[in-house]
This record gives structure tokens, C-alpha cells and sequence, in this order.
């Protein structure tokens, strides 16, 4: 196998090391130990324990600014962890604290138009699990669908629709992941309450409840608070990595699509799969092609994002100190 096949293969979420293939819950382990190493050596993280990770989309890596950072790592120096280089993800793993609570963002996240699995675009939900995030929040970037959404409000996500082609737990007995997690995910199920109806194992996992219902709906009263208009909808995520045609987005909302984007339903099945919590929230950048005459420019999305940084990280501060402070 040339090294070429082996890049190829690893940008795919198949690595391989001097032993053969290395599976997937082997270089989570792997990863998760060098992250604890450098945890120890910080004296301020002598007993971090994150409860809550954030995964921040295109353009909102500022969000992390309001994070009281004790330490950050490149995802380039962590073993076996995937690497993401688009614009707007700088790709650095943050521990620190927000609102009170420590946290774990993942500032930059990993797309499969990038060559990665589905899979491997969860990876850090994975290490966030064991790492001991019990809940997840995602953020990204999105084009309006719907038409009375405005550039530059929030999303909160009801539901989404997977039109990717892939789902990140079709291989889970392969890559050995049903043991390293069953356990996590049955105690999370009873801390959380969490009725064992609604919820069951690969290969047919309950997305009933995919969003926690509480989380929204304190997302919801967070926001009437605060001034801020947070639409609600359906995400329909796509693999990209072209923008959609207009023909598109009219099949889209046929489906009862909001907001379209190119992340977030492989991380949140995963999630969902480990028994976490599970907070959506979109950025509207752009209005999807063909709602107007408009074409989408990659840099007004960029620059949108920027701009509504600073609401969407009070909406997400705001969250975490009402509603996650007294369940974890």
C-alpha cells in the first residue's frame, strides 16, 4: 500500500499504524490520554472535568473569546485526531470556564466534503464523552430556507433532516465503539432521566427527542429575555461541498427543510447514540439560493458571522448558566 493509499484511507477515518488498522475507539483512547496529560500539567486543571463541550461552525470560533481559557491545544498535536482546514475553523481544543461551568470547545469542526467519514466528523463528540461532557452544544453556519427568516438571526434547531447519504453509526460494531460507550450511554439515560422508551441501541437509534426538549425551551426563554429573535425550524444538512441550486432548495422546503447546511447532523446522532444533551443553534449567514436574486458569497457569510458572534454567545452563556448549572 503506497502512502498515498494510507493518506487517502486516513482521511476517511481509516488509520494505520505499525500494528495494522487502528480502530476507531483505539485512537479515541489515544487521544483522550495525551489531552489528560496535558490537563495534569496545567496546575489550574488539576480536577477539570468538562460537563459541557461546544462545537463552534463557520466564522464562530469567537464564541470561545468569552471563555475563561486554562488551557488549548492544537488539534494538529493530539494523536490521531483529525485535522480541519477550512476558512473560519481554526481547529484548537479549548478548556476553560463559561458561565460558571467547565467547558471543552472544539473551535473549528470537521466537514466530510473535507474527505472525512461521517464518523470522523464526530470525533470530538466521542472524546468530549469520555473526556465526561454530558451535553453538547452546536453551533454552525446556515442558509435560510424559509423565507420570513431574516441574515443574521438564530435558529434554534427543532429537528433535522440527513440528506448526506451517510450516518456515522452505520459501522459501529466495526469499529469496535458499541463496548468502549454502552456503558456512558446507559448512565446517562438514568441521570438524565431519560425514558428508556424513547431511546434505544444501533442499529435502530431513537432521533425522536434528538434536541433536548428542555434545553430548547430554555433556549426559547433566554432569548425573549434578552431581545433576541430566535427563529425555530428544521436543519437539513448536506454533504457539500457546493453551495445547493435553487431547484434544490425548492426540494428542500418541500421536505419541510428551514435552514440548510453542510455539519451538525453526524455530530448530533453521535450524541444522541452516547445519551447526551443536545442543543442546535444556527447562525443564519446567507439566504438559501434562489429565495433572492442574490448569489451566496463565501465572505459575506464570513463577515455575517462575525457580526452576530456577540448575540449568539450571550444566547449560549445565558443557556448554560439557566438550565445546565443544576443538571450536572
Amino acid at each position: 500500500m503506497t502512502d498515498e493509499h494510507v493518506a487517502d484511507l486516513a482521511q476517511s477515518g481509516i488509520v494505520f499504524d505499525d500494528a495494522g488498522l487502528v480502530p476507531i475507539a483505539e485512537r479515541v483512547r489515544k487521544a483522550v490520554e495525551y489531552i489528560d496529560e496535558q490537563l495534569r500539567t496545567a496546575a489550574a486543571t488539576e480536577h477539570f472535568s468538562p460537563r459541557i463541550a461546544l462545537i463552534t461552525g463557520s466564522g464562530l470560533s469567537k464564541l470561545a473569546q468569552s471563555i475563561d481559557v486554562v488551557v488549548s491545544l492544537d488539534y494538529a498535536a493530539i494523536p490521531y485526531f483529525p485535522r480541519t482546514g477550512m476558512r473560519g475553523h481554526p481547529g484548537k481544543l479549548l478548556f476553560g470556564v463559561l458561565s460558571g461551568q467547565q467547558v471543552v470547545c472544539f473551535q473549528g469542526r470537521l466537514h466530510t466534503y473535507e474527505g472525512h467519514s461521517a464518523l470522523m466528523t464526530a470525533f470530538p463528540v466521542l472524546v468530549a464523552r469520555v473526556l465526561g461532557a454530558q451535553t453538547v452544544i452546536i453551533t454552525n453556519a446556515a442558509g435560510a430556507i424559509n423565507t420570513e427568516f431574516d441574515v443574521g438571526q438564530i435558529m434554534l434547531i427543532n429537528d433535522h433532516i440527513n440528506l448526506s447519504g451517510q450516518n456515522p453509526i452505520h459501522f459501529n460494531d466495526v469499529w469496535g465503539l458499541g463496548d468502549v460507550f454502552k456503558a456512558s450511554r446507559e448512565a446517562n439515560r438514568a441521570a438524565f432521566n431519560i425514558d428508556a422508551a424513547h431511546t434505544s441501541t444501533v442499529p435502530n437509534l431513537d432521533m425522536t427527542f434528538a434536541y433536548t426538549p428542555a434545553l430548547r425551551e430554555t433556549a426559547l426563554q433566554v432569548a425573549a429575555e434578552e431581545g433576541i429573535i430566535l427563529q425555530q425550524g428544521v436543519y437539513v444538512g448536506v454533504r457539500g461541498a457546493s453551495f445547493e441550486t435553487p431547484a434544490e432548495i425548492r426540494a428542500f422546503r418541500i421536505l419541510g427543510a428551514d435552514a440548510v447546511g453542510m455539519s451538525s447532523v453526524h455530530e448530533t446522532t453521535t450524541a444522541v447514540y452516547l445519551g447526551m444533551h443536545v442543543l442546535g443553534l444556527s447562525l443564519l449567514t446567507n439566504m438559501a439560493a434562489g429565495t433572492t436574486k442574490a448569489a451566496i458569497s463565501p465572505d459575506d457569510i464570513m463577515n455575517i458571522s462575525t457580526a452576530s458572534t456577540a448575540m449568539l454567545t450571550t444566547l449560549v452563556e445565558r443557556v448554560i448558566a439557566r438550565h445546565l448549572s443544576p443538571i450536572l
